[in-house]
């Protein structure tokens, strides 16, 4: 909860401060993606909207809270979005760090829409922005940790919010044992897992009293 989790909910919740009644897109519905899908549910979000290319990823999307679910390998992300709302989404969020991804992520806004781009990227990417669609009063910005200042806090809160049933963070999980770890490579890659985590587990020997 500490890095991925917190890192999408904050950022529908610190950082873009998805409102009631908004329109928000996700680019990437990982771990992080899903996670700011509900965290943007819990903030009241209308129109939730989930682009990425594993069908098993976008089912379980549309479980926890997007009204839509695109697939980017083979549907126009951009021009769904756009008959879905019309000029463009509120917020939209990249969590792939590829580069042709988050030019859409950033063409989905509608005027004074905010774009935010979270994930690791190559040194020497460069993504050119045209100024005259800024100046629509679009804005872009970068998100760390989910803008959680106090991880303890917001912890919490995210804790809480399952408890109301509200925030199901633990489907995102799938325990391996550490014997397991390419498999749970593997499933990690090829979609069938959004969150591995593995357990360590060690014998004790411990003597009797």
């Amino acid at each position: 909860m500490a890095c991925g989790v917190q890192t999408g909910a904050g950022a529908a919740v610190n950082s873009l401060q998805v409102t009631p009644g908004s329109s928000f897109a996700v680019f990437g519905v990982g771990t992080v993606g899903l996670s700011a899908i509900m965290g943007a549910k819990v903030a009241g979000a209308k129109t939730i909207i989930a682009v990425d290319v594993f069908e098993s990823r976008l089912a379980l999307a549309r479980d926890l809270g997007a009204t839509h679910a695109i697939n980017g390998k083979n549907q126009d992300a951009l021009a769904e979005i756009m008959r879905i709302t019309g000029s463009g989404v509120e917020f939209s969020l990249d969590t792939s760090g590829i580069q042709s991804v988050m030019e859409q992520s950033l063409a989905a806004i509608a005027p004074r829409g905010t774009c935010a781009w979270l994930a690791g990227v190559s040194p020497g990417m460069r993504i050119p922005v045209d100024p005259k669609f800024l100046l629509s009063g679009r804005k872009l910005r970068g998100i760390i940790e989910g803008d959680s200042h106090d991880p303890t806090k917001f912890i919490n809160q995210m804790i809480e919010w399952y408890r109301q049933g509200r925030f199901p963070f633990d489907r995102l999980i799938r325990f391996y044992p550490f014997e397991d770890i390419q498999a749970a490579i593997h499933d990690s890659l090829t979609g069938e897992t959004i969150k591995p985590v593995l357990r360590f587990v060690h014998s004790l020997d411990i003597p009797k009293a």
